[in-house]
């Protein structure tokens, strides 16, 4: 379902091969019901229309996602420098995520699009992507955070928190609030 297609060599982000097992991963993290008749995740270098950092498609060829590293990469480095991997990582799930979202409101399981201006409805798609976002990145934080998980390394913790709060931060993602706080993240995990 992946089919890498992207020329650079990315080793200051661990390399090429660890950021397609890392994509593979992630990708296996959608439950395959939310996969449905979706045919590949492309993941290429740059946007040749612009600096879109993903995009779900549909056409006559079928349905695929398309997914640049090129901004993402650009954007990890702007994350303090231990957190630069985690920053990737968080970037390319929230992407991954977001079109998948995309692929189960516009495909799956269509929601009444909403009858108002075409900014209004982009404005309403792009909020039930993010809130498909929230849901799957929140499982995903849960299991890189638990004591098996990637960031139980010690200083992976750390260093995950701190691009979580990076991202957070500059507005790039958004988790729901803990029940009956203001917290994203659990202060027992800060």
């Amino acid at each position: 379902m992946l089919e890498w297609e992207a020329l650079g060599d990315y080793e200051d982000m661990g390399g090429a091969p660890a950021l397609r097992r890392y994509l593979e991963d992630i990708l296996a993290r959608v439950p395959r019901e939310h996969r449905r008749e979706l045919g590949s995740v492309k993941v290429t270098g740059i946007d040749p229309r612009g600096m879109a950092l993903g995009v779900y498609r549909q056409g006559p060829q079928g349905i695929w996602i398309e997914l640049y590293l090129e901004p993402h990469v650009r954007d990890a480095h702007y994350a303090p420098p231990q957190a630069r991997l985690w920053a990737l990582r968080l970037s390319l799930a929230h992407t991954l995520f977001h079109e998948v979202g995309h692929h189960q409101t516009l495909h799956l399981n269509r929601r009444a699009e909403p009858t108002r201006k075409k900014r209004q409805v982009t404005q309403t798609l792009e909020k039930w992507a993010e809130q498909y976002v929230s849901r799957r990145l929140q499982k995903l934080l849960d299991d890189w955070l638990s004591p098996q998980g990637l960031a139980s390394v010690p200083g992976e913790r750390a260093a995950l928190l701190l691009a979580l709060d990076f991202y957070q931060r500059i507005g790039r993602i958004q988790l729901a609030p803990l029940p009956g706080t203001n917290q994203t993240v659990p202060s027992s995990l800060l």
